[in-house]
Formats: C-alpha cells, structure tokens, sequence
C-alpha cells in the first residue's frame, strides 16, 4: 500500500507543480478532479497518508515526507480500486459524509461538485464547525429537504 500510496501523493504533487498544497486542495484533486476517490475517502486517504509521515501538515498545508521525483508514475496511471480505498478500522468508527450522500442523489456535474465542496470547507473553516454540520448548513440554503441527515450529524458529533 505504502507504495501506491506514494505514487499517488506524487501523481497529485507532480501535477499541481506545487510543493505544498492545501489540504482542501489535495482531497478535491482526488475526489472532484480525478474522481478516483468519494471526498470522504479522499480524506481517509489524507489522514492515513499522514498517519503513515509520508505527509507533513504545515498548518492548513501538506507536504510530501519524501522525495516525489524518485517515485516513478506511468503513462496513464490510474491506482487499483482495492488499493487506495482506506477504511480507518484502526479507530473502528465510519464517519459518514453527508455531502457524499447528498451529492450523489443530486444531478450535478464535476465543476459544480467542486464548487459545492469547496463552499462546505470554507463554511466549516469560518465557523469551525464539522465538515457534516456545515453540509447542512450549504444545503439548507438550497431548501433541501434535511431532516434524514440530521440524525446521521448528531450521531457523527456524538461519536468524536
């Protein structure tokens, strides 16, 4: 895993041409713009990266705990499905993402995900408050009907 797991990192340090990015940054590439990821495995992925040190959090920025230009990314590279899906059984608790359920009963394309998410991590950031409680929040301006998440938003605080 380790490896692909650094392929990964590499692939997405080597295609911003940036040697630091945003957490919000590195997560969205993966889940909105290479669609490889949900953005909630995206930051599964993040945290077990960094759990791993092959990360190094900088504030609201990562870094990479290695030297990106020895690792080796091939034409076309796409990582395995089964090999990138990170679960954090080590804590054995499912956080479940709320704009991932939302957003899949909803017919939005790529750009517009994107905006949306970004809009639920400046929502979160501002009024530090978690990534589900401010789903909410976005989506309750949208007179969404919300009251089947809101138990799961409970239940998420409760738990952590």
């Amino acid at each position: 895993m380790e490896s692909e797991a650094k392929k990964i990192i590499s692939f997405i340090f080597k295609r911003s041409g940036k040697i630091q990015l945003e957490k919000s940054e590195f997560y969205l590439t993966l889940s909105v713009d290479l669609n490889w990821f949900s953005p909630g495995e995206a930051k599964n992925f993040m945290r077990y990266v960094i759990k791993q040190n092959l990360l190094k959090e900088i504030n609201t920025t990562l870094e990479p705990n290695f030297d990106i230009n020895n690792i080796s990314i091939p034409f076309g590279y796409s990582p395995q499905i089964d090999s990138y899906k990170i679960n954090d059984i080590k804590n054995k608790k499912k956080t479940i993402d709320i704009t991932d359920i939302i957003l899949k009963k909803l017919d939005y394309n790529s750009s517009e995900k994107k905006k949306i998410v970004d809009n639920i991590v400046n929502i979160s950031n501002e009024k530090n408050i978690y990534s589900n409680v401010a789903s909410l929040l976005f989506f309750r301006g949208l007179n969404l009907k919300l009251s089947d998440y809101i138990k799961i938003a409970e239940n998420q605080i409760i738990i952590e």
